[in-house]
């Protein structure tokens, strides 16, 4: 949970400085992440071992995913003290880079394995 806490931190400081409002990119911007994340795992699940529907397991834990983000950090303000507790932390320069390779990988994988599913199933980019 720490981590999701930190995803949704420097997605706040991000908008910070260029949106009078940036809660709404953080709540939705953490949730794209890991939806995308959610996602290429059960893709990978439903072309390597062949499991099929698990687009509505996405779709639920997306919505669980959602509900306890909302309720730990958003409800009743409780995430500017949240963010201001970890804007005192000496190492946030590395986990800041642990945010960027972790939203580059996250690209990637999901790229990778459209690249992957389209010359699986088209034989050709």
């Amino acid at each position: 949970m720490k981590k999701l806490i930190y995803i949704n931190y420097f997605i706040y400081k991000f908008y910070e400085r260029k949106d009078p409002d940036p809660v709404i990119y953080s709540f939705f911007g953490s949730s794209l992440l890991v939806s995308l994340n959610i996602m290429s795992g059960l893709i990978v699940l439903q072309e390597f071992l062949g499991f099929q529907s698990l687009k509505y397991y996405s779709v639920f834990v997306l919505g669980v995913f959602l509900c306890v983000n909302y309720f730990y950090l958003y409800r009743k303000l409780r995430y500017k003290e949240i963010f201001f507790k970890i804007g005192q932390e000496d190492n946030l320069n590395r986990k800041f880079l642990y945010f960027i390779i972790y939203l580059l990988g996250t690209f990637i994988l999901i790229l990778s394995l459209v690249i992957f599913i389209r010359m699986r199933k088209f034989d050709s980019l």
